[in-house]
């Protein structure tokens, strides 16, 4: 069962779309369609590695999403969430739907730029 109060975190779950650029181009953005999809959410930091690719360091951290089951969620989004005035983004990379109760869905996630 779901604890509501646990969903203390406000974010933002964003869809990819084109912008026509006035040169007779697009460019792809990032947009919150619908007030449904500013949520309550619970963040957890799952794991954080370390490695060094091309002789730079990058540190990839992994977090866990909860929010209130929706259908609509997809893979190709992201998440926004102004923590404390510092906006933090994550790409999805896979949504669990717990014992296809649809009442939660945890969102797996990577911490981007």
């Amino acid at each position: 069962m779901l604890n509501a109060g646990s969903l203390n975190k406000r974010i933002e779950i964003q869809s990819k779309t084109s912008v026509a650029d006035g040169l007779g181009g697009y460019t792809d953005t990032w947009a919150t369609a619908k007030d449904e999809h500013k949520v309550w959410a619970a963040i957890w930091d799952v794991q954080s590695n370390e490695r060094v690719q091309a002789t730079q360091r990058s540190t990839i951290t992994t977090h866990q999403i909860r929010i209130r089951y929706n259908p609509d969620i997809r893979a190709t989004w992201r998440i926004k969430w102004d923590d404390k005035g510092a906006y933090k983004y994550f790409s999805i990379n896979g949504i669990i739907n717990p014992n296809m109760a649809n009442e939660y869905l945890d969102l797996l996630c990577k911490e981007t730029a």
